[in-house]
C-alpha cells in the first residue's frame, strides 16, 4: 500500500515537471515568433537603389528560414512533451487502476471477513442458545433427580426405622427365647442333680447337693424355686441346706420363693426332730 502511494506521488511529480518544462518551451516559442516576417510577393528585380539600412531580399529569405526552423523545432518539442504527458497520464491511470483494484480487493476481503464474522457470531449465538437449553434441561433433570433422591431417602429412612423396630422386636424375642432356653437347661440340670441327691452314690449325692445350693443363687426365680422344692424333699436333715434355706426365706426378692423356703425349713426341722 505504501509503495503504491509513493509511486503515485512520483508520477504526479513527473507530470508537474513536464508541465513546467512545456511552459518554458512555449515562452521560448512565443519569443521566437515575435519577429513576424512580412509576407512579400515575389519581388521583381529593379534597378531602383535600396535605401541605406534596409534588408536585402536574400537576408529576408534567410530570416524567414530561421524563424520557420525554430517554429518546427518548437512544435517537435511540444509534440514530444505531449507524448510524455500522455504516457505519464496512462501510467498514472495504470497506477490508479492498480490502487483501485487493490482497494476493491481489500474491500471484498473485508466484506468476506465481515460475512465470516457474522456467520461465526450467528453460530456462536445458536451454540449459546443450545447450551442454555441444555443447561435448563439439565437443571430440570437435576431438580427432578434431587426430588427423587429425597423421596428415596425418605423411603429408605422409613424402611430403616421399620427394620430397627423389627430388629428390636427380634432381639427381645431372641432374648426371651434365650432366657427360656437357659431356664430349660438349668431346670434340666436341677432335675439331674435332684435325681443324684436321691440316689445311692454318696459322692455324687454330695456334689449334686453343692451344685443345687449354688444354683439357688441364680437370678431366675423359677430356678431358685425349683432348688428350694428339692431341698424340702430331702430325706434327712442337712445343715448346709438348712442355712441356705434361711437366707432365701429372709432375703429373696420373690415372695413365692421365700414362702417355699419357709415351708422347706419346717419339713427339715420335723425330720431332724424325728431323728
Amino acid at each position: 500500500m505504501r509503495r503504491q502511494i509513493m509511486t503515485l506521488l512520483l508520477g504526479f511529480a513527473i507530470v508537474w515537471a513536464l508541465l513546467w518544462r512545456a511552459g518554458v518551451n512555449c515562452s521560448v516559442i512565443t519569443q521566437a515568433q515575435g519577429v513576424t516576417p512580412t509576407p512579400a510577393v515575389s519581388p521583381t528585380p529593379t534597378t531602383v537603389p535600396s535605401p541605406p539600412g534596409a534588408l536585402t531580399y536574400g537576408e529576408a529569405l534567410k530570416t524567414y528560414e530561421n524563424v520557420a526552423t525554430e517554429a518546427i523545432k518548437a512544435a517537435e518539442r511540444v509534440l514530444e512533451i505531449a507524448k510524455w504527458l500522455i504516457g505519464s497520464i496512462i501510467a498514472l491511470l495504470g497506477i490508479a487502476g492498480s490502487l483501485i483494484a487493490y482497494l476493491v480487493n481489500k474491500a471484498q476481503t473485508a466484506s468476506e471477513l465481515a460475512k465470516e464474522a457474522k456467520t461465526a457470531a450467528t453460530e456462536a449465538s445458536q451454540s449459546a442458545r443450545i447450551s442454555a437449553e441444555r443447561v435448563e434441561t439439565l437443571s430440570g433433570r437435576v431438580v427432578s433427580l434431587g426430588e427423587a433422591v429425597q423421596i428415596t431417602v425418605g423411603k429408605a429412612q422409613a424402611q430403616l426405622e421399620a427394620l430397627n423396630t423389627e430388629l428390636e422386636r427380634t432381639k427381645k424375642l431372641a432374648e426371651r427365647d434365650r432366657m427360656a432356653l437357659r431356664r430349660s437347661l438349668e431346670l434340666i440340670q436341677i432335675d439331674e442333680h435332684g435325681m443324684a441327691v436321691f440316689g445311692d452314690d454318696a459322692e455324687r449325692k454330695w456334689k449334686s447337693k453343692i451344685a443345687l445350693i449354688e444354683m439357688s443363687r441364680r437370678s431366675d426365680p423359677i430356678v431358685r424355686w425349683r432348688c428350694v422344692r428339692i431341698f424340702g424333699a430331702l430325706e434327712g436333715y442337712d445343715e448346709a441346706v438348712f442355712r441356705r434355706l434361711e437366707e432365701i426365706a429372709e432375703s429373696d426378692s420373690d415372695r413365692g420363693v421365700k414362702r417355699e423356703a419357709a415351708e422347706a425349713m419346717e419339713r427339715l426341722k420335723s425330720r431332724k426332730r424325728a431323728e
